[in-house]
């Protein structure tokens, strides 16, 4: 568990210190959205320098940074802007970062396109200092392939074991159009909870799990199937892509599966 304070807030990045409630080990975290223009990503590359005088400790920045590093981190396009990337280098130097250690997607972003007009670009990145090199030697970045976004999702794990947390309350949005959707939900928040409020919330939410899987399974079971096969599909074309990305029967087959996703 997490206890997470906002210390400053801007336009292109959230900066946050967060401390692990299990030993009160502390570290900051800025979350990045870079804007498109590089002119305006002057702001947030100054705006992480200054950060940088107040950080004591372990430092993850992560986030869509809109801006390559390094000349094979875009394939295809226009040619890349020099100046961009030596702006965004010299902001990695002067704030002492460096890659986090991953594995997966090399390039986390692209266009979707076809042929020529496909372009595969590195935006996203977590970058981390000495301090949470030493701290936590042991974690890494994995990027996955992109499904039918146009950026990879990232996930920081330990090594090659994904720690597993609590699933999130969700379900099938068809399941609202069941005839009986509404009743059950009226049912389960009709129940009387014994607590405080979100205690209540949460145990009702429980509740409600079983029924609306009995909704899902009876009426809907094979349009989530499937939409899993899909998924696979398109996630197994993307991996083949990851390692061969001008393959333009691959591009083919991937459009193929996103029309069916």
């Amino acid at each position: 568990m997490f206890q997470v304070e906002v210390l400053q807030k801007s336009s292109q990045l959230i900066h946050r210190i967060v401390t692990l409630v299990q030993n009160q080990d502390k570290f900051y975290a800025t979350y990045v959205y870079a804007a498109n223009e590089k002119e305006k990503r002057r702001e947030l590359w100054s705006d992480l320098c200054q950060l940088k005088q107040g950080i004591i400790g372990p430092w993850l920045i992560l986030g869509d940074f809109n801006c390559c590093l390094e000349l094979n981190e875009k394939l295809g396009g226009n040619d890349l802007d020099w100046k961009a990337m030596d702006e965004f280098r010299q902001c990695v130097n002067q704030c002492e970062l460096q890659d986090m250690k991953f594995v997966g997607s090399f390039y986390t972003w692209d266009n979707k396109q076809y042929q020529a007009d496909r372009i595969w670009c590195k935006l996203d990145r977590n970058l981390v200092n000495a301090d949470w090199i030493s701290k936590w030697p042991h974690l890494e970045t994995d990027f996955f392939t992109s499904s039918v976004s146009d950026h990879s999702p990232t996930l920081i794990r330990r090594g090659s074991q994904i720690t597993k947390t609590a699933g999130n309350f969700k379900f099938l949005n068809l399941c609202t159009q069941s005839n009986v959707f509404k009743e059950e939900v009226q049912k389960i928040w009709s129940t009387e909870v014994r607590g405080h409020g979100m205690y209540r919330v949460a145990a009702k939410l429980a509740l409600l799990k079983k029924p609306l899987k009995g909704i899902n399974n009876s009426e809907f079971s094979g349009i989530v199937e499937r939409e899993k096969q899909s998924r696979q599909i398109l996630e197994e074309t993307q991996s083949k892509l990851r390692q061969n990305p001008q393959d333009l029967a691959l591009q083919q087959e991937e459009k193929r599966s996103l029309q069916n996703t």
